[in-house]
């Protein structure tokens, strides 16, 4: 009797988890890197997700100035057309960061992060 039970308790258990994802689908994607320029160490750190925002931030160890710049697209219902828009971070020292968000009636659809620090472009990632 405990064995049947155990069976189909174990079996409810992987339905509930199963209808769980299909019913609920999250879509994300980021990125990490590092590496180091001119001898100091940085950080590139970019998240896409279509239901929510698009964000970019850099830590860098040195003495440079540096930037983020996001380009991205989205489609947006009540205007029905797809539009590009570009984010970019104030120059700045040591750590900068830069967003979008897309609000209800906004999906994203891609975007392309660059990272600089001045005066030459580091890294560059693209998700979606």
């Amino acid at each position: 009797m405990k064995s049947k039970y155990r069976k189909s308790l174990s079996i409810i258990m992987i339905l509930v988890i199963l209808v769980s994802h299909s019913i609920i689908p999250v879509s994300a994607s980021s990125d990490y890197y590092e590496s180091t320029y001119n001898g100091y160490s940085y950080i590139c750190r970019s998240e896409f997700y279509p239901n929510g925002c698009v964000f970019s931030h850099m830590d860098y160890a040195g003495t440079n100035k540096i930037r983020v710049e996001i380009e991205y697209s989205y489609y947006d219902y009540l205007l029905n057309c797809s539009c590009q828009e570009n984010a970019i971070s104030p120059l700045k020292m040591s750590t900068t960061c830069t967003g979008a968000s897309f609000n209800e009636y906004q999906i994203g659809l891609w975007s392309n992060n660059v990272y600089t620090i001045s005066p030459n472009m580091v890294y560059s990632v693209g998700l979606n």
